[in-house]
């Protein structure tokens, strides 16, 4: 009788700590959800939103990459962005999400000639009307109701990679860049090669072009290779284009590392050498920054941080007057953030001169509940402690 009690009671503990657990729980989100009524498709399309973290405490704009198949890689996708980014090699993005209906019908080009295609997949061919609602419907809305710059890539894996070099081949196309991995090229009896002695390559000056491609994929003659050989003789900037083979990958295997490599050669040039950040050299690190904008084609700022590490590094030294002269240059280029305000608080409070100190953290308290900041009680402190001293 006794035992039976001792067990009632361990029971009883356990039970009680699944509902304290369950209660307490906290889940974790990634993105929203949010549905758009397509006039072009004439149906609803489910659409996924990743915000990066410094989203909704800046008032920053953002390159927007749009996703295929987001049901399949939307997590892992995310997942690389925040990773990289957080890491100083790639800039911080917003994703977009799309999620099939149809995906045969919606990720392929017509193909006239080629009826065991239509055979096969069913309904083919709406790649015209899919590019349509892209560029007339999703596009317009992210730009309408998110803070974007105008620079937008496409990824996309087999059928997407397909929609993808569809896309690639229109005079008008959407897309900055592309990242395209098992691309079905020889869709339609081959026809986009036959196309690529017409492009005029001039368009592409500016566009990158990634292509990812697997050891072991459904055919051993799948033309990808064959196609990237074409690209690169005919296009007119080699730098802006490259191709990989995963040795070991399937068709699909392939996503996770073809995703990280491509942000990186897209983003090749965006991490700054450490002997330029470690100098106190500020005009050379904006004349890098320049050659960022001409790459990408939209004003890239230097970052907040990396103008806080150049007057940290003066301030380390006792060159208070340096390093606080350094840390305002952060407030030319972010008027609306408070780390840029609360930085020059710091750097005079370091240099003892605190009615200065004051003055800047007051600002950038004003700035944190502008914002709405989550550490707003760390600027309050601030001012509390500048006021006592």
């Amino acid at each position: 009788m006794q035992a039976a009690k001792k067990g009632f009671s361990i029971l009883t503990f356990l039970l009680l700590s699944a509902i304290l657990f369950a209660q307490n729980n906290e889940k974790v989100i990634i993105g929203d959800i949010i549905r758009l009524n397509s006039k072009v498709l004439s149906e609803e399309r489910v659409v996924h939103i990743y915000l990066p973290e410094s989203y909704h405490e800046s008032t920053f704009k953002y390159p927007v990459l749009y996703l295929l198949d987001a049901e399949w890689d939307f997590h892992h996708t995310t997942g690389t962005i925040e990773f990289l980014s957080g890491t100083g090699r790639i800039p911080e993005l917003i994703v977009v999400g799309i999620v099939n209906t149809n995906r045969s019908r919606d990720l392929t080009p017509e193909a006239p000639n080629d009826t065991e295609s239509q055979q096969f997949w069913g309904e083919i061919g709406g790649a015209v009307n899919f590019e349509s609602f892209i560029q007339k419907e999703l596009i317009p809305f992210i730009d309408a109701n998110y803070r974007t710059l105008d620079y937008n890539i496409l990824r996309g894996q087999s059928f997407g990679g397909l929609f993808g070099i569809f896309d690639l081949f229109q005079t008008d196309n959407n897309f900055n860049a592309y990242i395209l991995t098992s691309p079905s090229v020889r869709w339609n009896e081959n026809q986009f090669f036959k196309q690529i002695e017409q492009l005029d390559f001039l368009q592409y000056q500016n566009t990158k072009l990634y292509l990812g491609d697997a050891e072991f994929d459904w055919s051993d003659d799948n033309g990808i290779k064959e196609f990237s050989n074409l690209w690169a003789e005919y296009n007119s900037n080699p730098s802006n284009f490259h191709y990989e083979l995963y040795e070991g990958e399937s068709h699909s295997s392939l996503v996770f590392d073809a995703t990280n490599d491509a942000l990186k050669f897209i983003y090749q040039n965006w991490k700054v050498p450490d002997s330029l950040l470690n100098s106190p050299d500020l005009e050379s690190l904006k004349k890098y920054y320049s050659k960022l904008t001409t790459e990408f084609g939209y004003e890239v700022k230097i970052p907040m941080d990396q103008v806080i590490r150049l007057a940290n590094n003066q301030l380390r030294n006792k060159n208070y007057e340096e390093g606080i002269e350094i840390a305002k240059k952060n407030i030319e280029l972010y008027p609306e953030q408070p780390q840029t305000y609360w930085h020059v608080g710091d750097a005079y409070t370091l240099a003892g001169r605190k009615k200065e100190a004051l003055r800047y953290f007051e600002q950038a308290l004003e700035k944190a509940i502008a914002l709405n900041v989550r550490d707003i009680e760390d600027y309050k402190e601030s001012v509390k402690s500048a006021k006592k001293k």
